[in-house]
């Protein structure tokens, strides 16, 4: 069974860098974290994720990638 998977976007490379950094150090022993650059890497990696019916358990992103990249996806957040 595969880890359910931690999705982070961010634009600012020095600032991707370090959040995977820290997702990796603090997380990755129990999921898979998963962070890309770019809107457009963010919306084809969560679709992928979908259609392969991966679990996603959390998934962040800056003010200005939330409604482009969640939202304007349809994606289900459970809320």
């Amino acid at each position: 069974m595969s880890r359910p998977v931690i999705f982070a976007v961010e634009e600012n490379e020095g600032s991707l860098l370090a959040i995977e950094s820290e997702l990796l150090d603090r997380y990755g022993r129990g999921y898979r974290v998963v962070c890309v650059g770019t809107r457009p890497e963010a919306v084809e990696e969560l679709a992928a994720l979908a259609d392969a019916g991966e679990d996603l358990a959390l998934a962040l992103a800056g003010e200005a990638d939330r409604k482009s990249v969640v939202e304007g996806r349809g994606v289900d957040l459970g809320g």
